[in-house]
């Protein structure tokens, strides 16, 4: 049998010797200072609100002259939504949003300062010599009312990246840095590298930095003459949310990274690997760059940001969080993100002085630093695109080149997968069925195909969804050529301990095999792909895209017309976001529909919107997850959240001729997210006895 133990014991001598240097403090002195413009409407960011140019400021100096070097690279990071105004400490309380709209906070709360949540990254960084800046979206956008096809106003959290780069663009250019930024007009000028650019977002921060990026690479940007020859290199991404814009935000062209905190309880669909599942089956040959998955056990949504210090977390199916009840933060979970963060940056961003083994490719161990915190999985691209892959199976449903073969006791089921996936298969094996017999799947493709100058065989798995089962799954994957030799068996177990699926859904992670350690077959004809399933005796996984790998191959196998194309250009694959019905729907007799007023929308075009508020006792909170109300059929996705002393509201915005449309409906009215899996608000229809005829 090959044995991948000793393959792997050889990249964990390298990645330890990588990590030593990667974890001590840069070569750099840091320096930080904050810059914050007066708030004004600024059609760039949003037309119909005044938002505000506020930023914390991270740059290296040299030891030795205390300049900041040459060409140093630029980062940028943006929080998600989240209170704008908080009271006490330790934790403190973020549950109003009062400075969104005024500036301003009540007395007794203090403005919540949520770009300062990263600095325990961004200083890091900047030891390694990056220039780092992180906004604040306080005014006007955290918390605020959406527009129409931007309901999450994500797209303007875009624009405002966009804008705080065409102010760094000119003090590049110029003598016009701030005096908050050390009283020196000309400390950037000629320092920055432009052409090395990165972004990290967190949550609706994340979706942010994927408008930006799409918004700057638009054809006839704006964009691009304000900040002329900026090159984004990588995007990497914290329990991001997707989908709370009319457009579709992918991150095609440049290396991309998700975090997903597997014990979220505010984005708990876990809507951040759809971007992932729509690269990975984007059927075009002009795709770029690395794209991955980076799945944390026992982690929550808010404590990566050190401001967030209120606890959303519902708990950890199956395993141990990484807080306890008691606290406000989760220091262990802060080191990961840190520790990942640079790694990616540094890997992808700018030039590194020292060769960094890229944590996020399953064929390298996660760092000891991590493991031994918690469990990691890790799902994987090397690059998407056909250039690069030679697509063995993805389990279409219209897939006529692959057979699959199954033994007596293994069924399997081809379908839909959750999260935009647009095939997986389910199998099934019980081995107790025919006594002695094995439970095997043979995949078979009609004609053999040429793998001897691919890199990895690579193949994602998952369990279903809240599983949990005695014996970590293992099975022997053989590769059979058109001769009907075998390759030595390669056991999964080797790669992988699989025993449990914390999520109510598949949560997958890729298995990477070396092709050279594949022996005894001729790699020029492969015929089959074997799967032997060996323990438990009884059970199931989930598979999905079995494709080889090579980044310098040009093959294509799959024919692109299998992802068919809409009218709009929108990949068929692409879905609706699930509304999930495993909520706790809240009922309560004070749940009721308190206000509706009648608005002259100037962002509208002059239209009339209907302001809806509902109230309830229990409370609806400010988070990244997109509030959405349901009536008949028909959803709303704009609107803002208040607490008063003795209920919490919520106002939705809807058209008039909506309003009309719904007054009268019998139907109850919900309030839910599909973000979220927890909670949502049941109302009784009393429209129409409200306002029964337009002002």
């Amino acid at each position: 049998m090959w044995n991948a133990k000793a393959f792997f014991l050889f990249f964990s001598f390298i990645s330890a010797f990588a990590h030593a240097q990667l974890k001590v403090e840069g070569p750099y002195k840091v320096e930080t200072g904050e810059y914050k413009f007066d708030a004004q409407v600024n059609p760039d960011i949003l037309a119909d609100r005044k938002t505000e140019l506020w930023a914390r400021a991270f740059w290296p100096v040299r030891k030795d002259n205390g300049k900041i070097p040459l060409q140093s690279p630029l980062i940028v990071f943006l929080h998600g939504n989240h209170g704008t105004c908080g009271t006490g400490s330790n934790p403190r309380i973020d549950d109003i949003q009062t400075y969104t709209d005024t500036g301003i906070c009540p007395e007794g709360y203090t403005v919540t300062p949520n770009h300062e949540g990263y600095n325990y990254i961004a200083e890091h960084l900047a030891s390694y010599g990056y220039i780092v800046f992180s906004i604040n979206a306080n005014r006007g956008i955290n918390g605020g009312k959406g527009v129409a096809g931007d309901g999450g106003l994500n797209l303007a959290r875009g624009r405002l990246i966009l804008k705080h780069l065409e102010l760094w663009n000119n003090w590049n250019n110029s003598a016009t840095a701030p005096v908050s930024l050390k009283n020196s007009p000309d400390l950037f000028m000629g320092k920055i590298d432009f052409s090395n650019v990165g972004l990290m977002g967190h949550s609706r921060g994340g979706e942010g930095a994927r408008a930006a990026y799409n918004l700057y690479y638009d054809i006839g940007s704006i964009w691009a003459t304000k900040i002329p020859q900026m090159h984004i290199k990588g995007i990497f991404e914290i329990a991001a949310v997707d989908g709370q814009t009319s457009r579709t935000l992918d991150a095609d062209h440049v290396v991309w990274n998700q975090i997903i905190p597997v014990c979220d309880g505010d984005v708990s669909n876990f809507d951040g690997i759809r971007p992932f599942n729509r690269m990975m089956q984007t059927a075009r040959a002009t795709m770029e760059g690395q794209k991955s998955i980076y799945i944390i056990y026992g982690a929550n949504h808010n404590f990566f940001n050190t401001e967030w210090q209120e606890n959303e977390s519902h708990g950890c199916a199956y395993h141990e969080p990484l807080w306890t009840k008691a606290d406000w933060s989760s220091p262990r979970q802060q080191m990961i993100g840190k520790l990942i963060v640079t790694d990616f940056f540094r890997s992808y961003v700018g030039k590194s002085p020292y060769k960094i083994i890229d944590a996020l490719n399953p064929l390298n161990p996660v760092a000891l630093e991590i493991s031994t915190i918690t469990k990691i999985d890790r799902d994987f691209t090397l690059n998407p695109s056909l250039s690069t892959q030679l697509r063995f199976d993805d389990f279409l449903k219209d897939s006529t080149d692959v057979k699959r073969v199954t033994s007596a006791g293994t069924v399997v089921n081809q379908q839909r997968g959750d999260l935009g996936l647009a095939g997986q298969l389910r199998v099934k094996w019980d081995s107790s069925l025919e006594a002695g017999a094995r439970s095997t799947l043979s995949l078979s493709k009609e004609f053999p195909v040429d793998i001897s100058e691919m890199q990895t065989l690579d193949f994602r798995v998952s369990l279903p969804g809240r599983s949990m089962i005695p014996v970590a799954v293992n099975f022997e994957l053989q590769l059979i050529d058109v001769n009907g030799s075998s390759s030595q068996p390669i056991l999964f177990s080797d790669f992988s301990d699989k025993s449990f699926n914390p999520f109510n859904k598949a949560l997958y992670q890729t298995i990477r095999i070396p092709i050279k350690g594949v022996k005894g077959i001729n790699l020029k004809q492969l015929k089959s792909i074997k799967f032997n399933f060996l323990q438990p005796a009884a059970g199931e996984v989930l598979l999905a895209h079995v494709r080889f790998t090579n980044k310098s191959s040009s093959r294509k196998l799959q024919d692109s017309s299998i992802y068919r194309m809409n009218e709009n250009g929108e990949n068929q694959a692409h879905e609706t976001p699930t509304v999930f019905e495993t909520r706790t729907f809240h009922q309560d007799e004070k749940n009721k529909i308190v206000q509706v007023n009648f608005l002259n929308s100037k962002a509208d075009n002059g239209s009339i919107d209907v302001a809806i508020t509902f109230s309830s006792p229990k409370k609806f909170k400010i988070q990244n997850s997109l509030p959405i109300l349901e009536i008949a059929g028909k959803h709303f996705d704009r609107s803002v959240i208040s607490k008063v002393d003795e209920d919490s509201r919520i106002t939705f915005y809807i058209s008039f001729n909506d309003f009309m449309k719904i007054r009268n409906e019998k139907a109850i009215f919900k309030i839910f997210s599909s973000e979220n899996l927890y909670e949502a608000w049941i109302f009784n229809n009393t429209l129409s006895t409200a306002h029964p005829e337009h002002p």
